[in-house]
């Protein structure tokens, strides 16, 4: 028996196999081993007949295989010398570009930190996904929008982050964001971690950097940004221009944003006050919707919101105004209608904003949020968004929440894109005073007691009553004249003569002078 193969009998894995860096024709397979040895991939069209090889060039205990010369939008099996294959481990190669069939993205954010979480949520947002993806954990790509770890050690990252996700990254490719968590040791261990297709080998404009890149698949343009580095208005903003401006556009009919640190969101971080936001939206967010960007994915924040459809908001989210609402409905096709757009990607019809919420344990900053002008937000609770792509005219959003709602589904929001020339766009505007009317509470749902926050848009009469669901009113929380401005009170689940109430659900109901509006309060036990 020779030296090489006695100690890959008894090198151990160490990490389960992950996808990176998925093209048309190419995938790289990543796993590690407890010591260094020659990392061997066995590869072919079905389980029983790996009859393909490709071999690492150099012992090592992080181990990099590159598989190249394959058929596009093909699904091939695989092994690792050391772990022999599975039905569950496998690999689909991406369409040619320009493909128009079904892709199903699952995204996920700040998944591994540490200090505000534990595996038990993590491990929830992960069968939630395997549940409404039909009992698979498969999906066409992942989206990982940073914080992959609290402290950027490798103990952590195989605790909080790939022993969680270890049934969905053999056969789901994934593509990652750099997070403020990853930069505590400058990235040293997430750029030793997980690879990019920084050379344009993927689709996209080379950026020759680990920390920001783009990619294609099908039909699909996704741009991956940076916002750990001092690059804002730097060697960044030259490659997404040039990356913008070497679309396809007769093969692209979706583009897509990612960063780690927002461009617009409440919650812990709320970008109202942050000047590197301003910063982002002044350089980077005019260069997006000047292309025709359809939703930005955004994480850090720990909570989730999701805004309607909206154009050229660079300021704080305070300056919105009726010429930022391209349609202020919720995107649904069962109530306010879809979201409708000219077909491929066109400059300034609107944009979606999603905060993914933690897979871990969301928080927020009660004092500041929400801050947004929204379709949705379901605040500080945990989950991950799916984002389903069919053809060239539909775009469907879930977002998958770790709790149920009042109606016990774990579908707390959803939403539809449609494309078409036919239709007329930026028809259901919404009147300013409505945006300037807003209610909602945090933490929802709650227990004892919640906050209520609320904008008054003009100076005059306010009144906001609590309302059991047969409509009866229960509590009188403000009756006064108010001035313009935004507003938190808290309220204890009671009624006015100093009742506890039982759990389930409450409306609290907002009335001034022009405009009534509500949102629901979920009390629990």
């Amino acid at each position: 028996m020779s030296l090489m193969f006695s100690a890959q009998l008894h090198a151990q894995v160490t990490r389960l196999p992950y996808l990176q860096v998925l093209t048309p024709t190419s995938i790289m397979v990543r796993w590690n081993t407890s010591d260094s040895v020659t990392g061997i991939v066995h590869y072919g069209l079905s389980l029983e007949a790996l009859e393909n090889t490709v071999t690492e060039s150099d012992p090592g205990t992080f181990h990099k295989v590159i598989i190249s010369e394959l058929t596009p939008a093909a699904k091939y099996y695989y092994s690792i010398d050391t772990l022999a294959g599975s039905d569950e481990q496998y690999f689909v190669t991406s369409p040619p570009p320009g493909n128009t069939g079904k892709t199903r993205i699952w995204i996920i954010s700040d998944f591994g930190q540490t200090d505000v979480g534990d595996n038990a949520e993590r491990m929830k947002t992960v069968n939630r996904w395997k549940i409404f993806n039909d009992g698979s954990y498969h999906a066409d790509f992942i989206l990982s929008l940073g914080d992959q770890t609290e402290n950027d050690i490798q103990e952590e990252l195989q605790e909080t982050y790939f022993d969680l996700l270890n049934q969905v990254l053999p056969n789901s490719p994934l593509f990652t964001l750099e997070g403020n968590h990853e930069n505590y040791d400058n990235m040293v261990n997430y750029k030793a971690t997980f690879s990019v297709p920084e050379s344009g080998e993927a689709g996209g404009y080379p950026s020759n950097n680990q920390d920001y890149y783009s990619f294609d698949y099908a039909n699909i343009h996704i741009i991956m940004l940076s916002t750990e580095i001092d690059d804002i208005d730097g060697p960044q903003l030259s490659w997404l221009r040039n990356d913008l401006q070497n679309i396809d556009e007769d093969k692209t009919d979706w583009l897509i944003a990612c960063l780690h640190r927002p461009f617009h969101s409440g919650g812990y971080h709320p970008t109202n006050i942050s000047s590197t936001a301003q910063e982002q939206r002044d350089y980077w967010l005019k260069e997006l919707e000047g292309c025709g960007v359809d939703i930005i994915l955004q994480g850090h924040n720990a909570i989730y919101e999701r805004s309607f459809l909206l154009d050229n908001l660079i300021g704080k989210t305070t300056d919105l105004t009726d010429e930022n609402i391209i349609d202020g409905g919720n995107g649904r096709e069962d109530d306010d209608g879809a979201y409708y757009k000219g077909s491929g990607i066109n400059p300034h019809q609107g944009t979606i904003f999603i905060e993914v919420a933690p897979g871990g344990y969301a928080v927020n900053n009660n004092a500041n949020y929400p801050i947004f002008s929204y379709a949705f937000s379901g605040g500080a609770i945990e989950g991950s968004v799916v984002l389903d792509i069919d053809s060239a005219n539909r775009l469907d959003g879930y977002f998958l929440c770790n709790r149920p709602d009042t109606d016990s589904s774990y579908l707390w929001d959803y939403f539809t894109i449609i494309k078409s020339d036919t239709v007329n766009t930026g028809i259901k505007k919404m009147d300013q005073t409505q945006v300037d009317c807003q209610i909602s509470n945090y933490p929802n749902p709650f227990q004892l007691s919640t906050r209520i926050w609320y904008r008054s848009g003009q100076t005059g009469n306010v009144k906001i009553e609590i309302y059991d669901m047969l409509g009866r009113r229960l509590f009188t929380l403000v009756d006064a004249v108010k001035e313009k401005g935004e507003y938190t009170i808290e309220w204890i689940a009671q009624d006015d003569k100093g009742n506890n109430l039982p759990d389930g659900l409450y409306i609290a109901q907002i009335c001034t002078d022009k405009v009534t509006t509500s949102t629901r309060l979920i009390l629990m036990p």
